[in-house]
């Protein structure tokens, strides 16, 4: 199974890191010195009861990835646009979506 994760955050990181540990083929987008880090050193994932840091695939294109069967869309924003494509082109695409809201 081919996994998308839009939105390497917390939320994105946490999920995303523990299924690349497990052996998925999983693809992060994320953007700017975000990406970069990612690129360079992989993502470390910190918990109460294990810490571990894993080389993953990670870009800012979409498109890059290609279709995926499950897309996890943990994003801030709710309406990122970049995010679409990995769903509306491959009708078969399954995803998860998870809106978390700052609210002061």
């Amino acid at each position: 199974m081919k996994i998308g994760v839009m939105g390497t955050g917390g939320v994105g990181g946490y999920f995303g890191g523990f299924l690349a540990r497990a052996g998925l083929d999983i693809h992060f987008v994320a953007r700017g010195k975000h990406l970069e880090a990612l690129q360079e050193e992989g993502l470390e994932v910190v918990t109460n009861n294990d810490n571990f840091r894993v080389r993953i695939h990670a870009t800012s294109e979409p498109e890059e990835i290609g279709p995926v069967d499950l897309v996890l869309f943990l994003r801030q924003i709710p309406r990122y646009r970049k995010g679409r494509s990995f769903c509306l082109p491959h009708g078969r695409s399954r995803h998860i979506h998870s809106h978390a809201s700052k609210r002061h």
